[in-house]
């Protein structure tokens, strides 16, 4: 089995920032099996959850 890379990893985590995407999916092929992994923008989601209790403290 083929272990999608840190590097990769990274690299998708960035392009979701950039993007401003609360997730994104990373694919790789070559494998016998399509291998895959969630990717969450880690930063959006925190700000989303302050303001979540922000509101609800309102």
């Amino acid at each position: 089995m083929i272990k999608i890379k840190n590097k990769l990893r990274f690299k998708t985590i960035k392009y979701v920032e950039a993007y401003n995407l609360e997730t994104g999916l990373l694919i790789k092929f070559g494998s016998k099996s399509l291998q895959h992994k969630n990717v969450h923008n880690n930063f959006l989601i925190k700000k989303s959850n302050n303001q979540k209790h922000q509101g609800s403290r309102q």
